[in-house]
């Protein structure tokens, strides 16, 4: 499962032009959307219709994913000056298809 989850990152680091990046109020998410036609291994396990799927990143996956994770920590909002730096140690993906919308939800949290 694990694996599947780096590629989903890996292709949408590897291809800016296929995800929008999403506005959300929280200085810790880097959020995502990409057009559902996009096709991945084990997609209806891991873009439920309308519902979130949540998994643990491993400890070391920003060691082992460096560029993987200097991308998501791009992708936070402007640090407001009381706020605490993301660290990469525990990460949290979470996913989606958001069938209206015809995109999948890709968000990554860092805690």
């Amino acid at each position: 499962m694990i694996n599947a989850a780096i590629m989903i990152l890996a292709y949408a680091h590897a291809h800016p032009q296929s995800y929008q990046v999403r506005t959300v109020p929280y200085q810790n998410v880097a959020s995502i959307l990409l057009d559902d036609r996009v096709l991945f291994p084990e997609q209806s396990l891991f873009f439920p219709p309308n519902r979130l799927r949540v998994i643990r990143l491993p400890e070391h996956f920003a060691f082992n994913n460096p560029e993987l994770g200097a991308w998501l920590l791009s992708l936070l909002p402007e640090l407001s000056e009381d706020a605490e730096q993301a660290s990469t140690n525990n990460m949290w993906l979470t996913t989606s298809h958001l069938t209206k919308a015809r995109r999948l939800l890709i968000e990554v949290s860092f805690e």
